[in-house]
């Protein structure tokens, strides 16, 4: 009889208990955790709400917590649990290793990189997970590129621009053609501005402002319509986005823009004549294969509209296409010393038949380290360039090399000296030139 009385005691308490939803910490929590693998996270968290009072006796509860509110992006709350778990659980543990794993990625991604390089050592030293290491690692290493970029990237950025050059040939024609000295000294000048309006390391849109203009102190120049292009003000509009899919440490990088570009050469000292104009879509992939090889590719579509043309055939009107491959082979760890290649090809159909050509080109260099902490490069250049439309058809052959030597400041400068020499050959003879072309530089940037 009292056995009889016992056993219906105890049913009686079962139904009780589970009428009223008393269950057991560990019991729940097992539960929580199947439906956490299951992806049922709302319901998950429903499941942690009934045994919420018991929470700061069981402190597993927070981790729980934290975990299902990082998979439903609820941020604020994961970081928050997480942090009141790490406080309450003093034992070092898989799970108090991961908690600091996922508060310092929940601190990155506030962009509180120093907060979460902290978070992620305490996870390493205290961690006996070599999977969660790994990743731990990696989101370190992640956490260095994003805050060297941030710390050195300013949202705007203003540079201006002086320069001289002294030119042989100011318009790369022939000098028997010309009863003028055909000698330039030019003197450049110009700025440009530019302003982040996103700025997420991956993705980056920073439409620019560029203005680059040219006075020759050669008067003859000015007075000749045919070698007014020395004193030439330049304009471009350029909306580029950069971005890139993914964190490996070879990554595809992307460039689109979008540009608007127009030419304006002199009528007189005092006043200007618009020469061209072009809206051009250009983009750039670079493609790092390895530590020591990378490619450039790049491809560019303009519509062109020419003025103050004098007749029909000298009309450069029309739309222009470009393509051209960059190879570059570093020889260090110094991206500075490297070897690299160029190849592009650029296309004419403009409407007048002086107008339209074909051109292709290549070239091969070498830069690396020099004196005084500078950077210089040399390069040798080979051209071939066609007008197959002209009442005469033309061909050219340049061959060219050049020499630059730069020089960079903390204050945010740089001078630059560089030294080009070229010979033209030509089936038509106004073209046949050689020319030597050397000039100094110096830039100014200001980021703010």
């Amino acid at each position: 009889m009292k056995n009889v009385i016992f056993i219906l005691f105890a049913q009686l308490l079962s139904v009780i208990c589970l009428a009223k939803n008393v269950q057991s910490p560990e019991l729940v929590i097992n539960r929580v955790i199947q439906l956490y693998n299951q992806q049922n996270f709302k319901d998950s968290l429903s499941l942690l709400d009934t045994i919420k009072d018991t929470r700061d006796s069981y402190v597993n509860w927070y981790y729980f917590y934290a975990l299902n509110q990082i998979r439903l992006n609820n941020n604020d709350e994961a970081l928050s649990s997480f942090e009141t778990f790490v406080k309450k659980f003093e034992s070092p543990g898989v799970s108090v290793s991961r908690s600091y794993y996922y508060i310092g990625l929940l601190q990155f991604q506030r962009n509180d990189f120093e907060k979460a390089l902290n978070s992620l050592e305490i996870s390493l030293d205290v961690s006996n997970d070599p999977q969660l290491d790994v990743m731990t690692e990696a989101l370190i290493d992640k956490t260095i590129r994003y805050q060297n970029y941030f710390e050195s990237s300013k949202r705007s950025n203003i540079t201006f621009l002086l320069g001289y050059n002294y030119d042989a040939n100011a318009i790369n024609l022939s000098p028997d053609s010309f009863e003028d000295n055909l000698n330039g000294n030019v003197f450049g000048y110009g700025f440009s501005a530019s302003h982040k309006i996103v700025d997420r390391y991956k993705f980056v849109f920073e439409p620019t402002l560029a203005i680059l203009d040219s006075y020759t102190f050669d008067s003859k120049f000015k007075g000749n319509s045919t070698l007014q292009s020395t004193d030439a003000l330049q304009l471009l509009v350029s909306l580029p986005i950069r971005f890139f899919f993914n964190e490996e440490k070879y990554t595809n990088r992307y460039d689109v823009s979008l540009n608007a570009y127009s030419v304006y050469l002199p009528v007189t000292t005092t006043a200007r004549d618009l020469s061209l104009s072009s809206v051009f879509l250009k983009t750039q992939i670079a493609v790092p294969y390895s530590s020591s090889f990378a490619i450039r590719y790049s491809a560019t579509l303009a519509t062109d509209t020419a003025y103050g043309f004098t007749t029909d055939e000298d009309n450069a009107s029309g739309i222009r296409g470009e393509l051209a491959a960059n190879f570059t082979h570093f020889l260090s760890e110094e991206t500075i010393n490297n070897i690299f290649y160029d190849v592009g090809a650029d296309y004419t159909a403009a409407k007048g038949i002086n107008g339209r050509f074909k051109k292709l080109s290549t070239s091969v260099g070498y830069m690396y380290p020099s004196f005084w902490e500078s950077v210089s490069s040399v390069r040798a250049g080979l051209v071939y360039l066609t007008y197959p439309d002209k009442l005469e058809p033309r061909t050219d052959t340049q061959v060219n090399l050049g020499y630059n030597i730069t020089k960079s400041f903390q204050s945010g400068s740089t001078l630059a000296f560089s030294i080009t020499a070229l010979t033209n050959n030509s089936n038509i003879r106004l073209n046949k030139y050689n020319d030597f072309v050397s000039g100094l530089q110096y830039t100014k940037s200001i980021g703010f």
